[in-house]
């Protein structure tokens, strides 16, 4: 008689993980897509599901580990040492990894980014370190597609957008800036006709933009200084958080192709707002000829008188991250693109109003 082939126990408690996994995002009312070889390091993916039950291409990959052995306690931490081939294959995935361990004793299950973690990473760290307060339920389901930019936020039409951009003003009196300022000052990379690809971010740049508009104020007060560079701002946590705001739209209007898992580990592990240059979405493109037109109407309509041999476009004239030679040549840049904020925000009044958007970030 010919023996029969033995299943080992480890074979049920691997699949009494998998099978818990895929229980919680159906309760999430998320779709679980079990890989069929997961040797390679991933058991699944889940995609995103929205409050509509509309899939949203956001993805997720999954390792499910199981049993006692991997219930590996530091205080308030979680550790887990992979093996160093995944270590290099889910730190080179191109959506987050997540790695889930099952206590099959309590039925509970915790998360961490892995991706994220070994980024992150200090030298010849071996172990991913998560908070055991992670539980892998149903509530985490926002939290855990933090880094693929999913957002409940409908995507709003161009004219709105740059409302918003306008409105949505920095709430720290130094540091008098919108969106706006930050979006149209970052722009680079132009394409033949004109219209910039690219987007650049850095707080130099946030420092720049503060100190002119502060310079800008005092002129229109008749304090007129003589050098902008000499004002000062304090960097704090409203600042960060206006920031913050900021690359968050960006990211919920579809406008720029972020990187939102390198921006995090800056953020919230780091401590910093990063230095980025990102190419703009067809979205943001599209925005970007969109704000080109305005500025040709209200150039042809002499709306505004450019006091210059050449007409003003501040979609396309040099950034203002480069270093300036000639102080005053950003200075009339600044003084330009105020008017131009003015005039487009006095023709979006009613509509902005109408939409109810809110004037102040926090």
């Amino acid at each position: 008689m010919s023996k029969l082939p033995k299943i080992p126990d480890t074979y049920f408690t691997e699949r009494a993980g998998v099978i818990a996994v895929a229980n919680v995002v159906n309760q999430m009312r998320c779709i679980w897509r079990e890989t069929d070889n997961s040797d390679i390091g991933i058991d699944g993916q889940i995609e995103y599901v929205n409050e509509k039950g509309l899939g949203t291409g956001h993805f997720v990959a999954v390792q499910v580990k199981s049993g006692a052995s991997y219930l590996n306690f530091d205080g308030d931490d979680l550790i887990y040492t992979p093996k160093p081939k995944h270590r290099v294959y889910w730190e080179n995935f191109p959506i987050p990894v997540i790695v889930v361990i099952w206590d099959a004793k309590n039925e509970i299950a915790y998360w961490g980014d892995a991706r994220r973690a070994l980024r992150l990473s200090l030298k010849n760290r071996r172990a991913i370190r998560f908070p055991k307060s992670q539980i892998f339920d149903r509530t985490c389901k926002n939290k855990l597609f933090e880094a693929t930019g999913v957002v409940s936020v409908k995507l709003s039409g161009n004219l709105l957008i740059v409302g918003e951009m306008l409105l949505s003003v920095s709430s720290e009196p130094q540091f008098n800036i919108n969106f706006f300022d930050l979006f149209v000052h970052g722009l680079i990379d132009a394409l033949d006709d004109g219209v910039c690809r690219k987007l650049f971010f850095s707080m130099g740049l946030c420092m720049q933009i503060a100190k002119m508009n502060a310079k800008l104020e005092l002129d229109r007060q008749g304090d007129i200084k003589d050098d902008p560079r000499m004002f000062q701002v304090t960097i704090s946590e409203r600042i960060h958080s206006f920031l913050d705001q900021y690359i968050r739209f960006l990211v919920s209007q579809n406008l720029v192709a972020i990187d939102l898992s390198d921006y995090l580990i800056d953020l919230h592990d780091r401590n910093m707002i990063p230095m980025f240059i990102y190419p703009l979405t067809n979205r943001g493109l599209q925005l970007v000829r969109f704000l080109k037109e305005l500025v040709d109407k209200i150039i042809e309509d002499d709306i505004v008188e450019i006091s210059s041999d050449r007409k003003f476009d501040p979609l396309k004239e040099k950034n203002i991250h480069i270093e300036y030679e000639n102080i005053q040549e950003a200075y009339h840049r600044f003084g330009c693109i105020q008017v131009f904020k003015d005039v487009i925000l006095s023709e979006l009044k009613d509509i902005v109003k109408s939409e109810s958007i809110n004037h102040t970030t926090n």
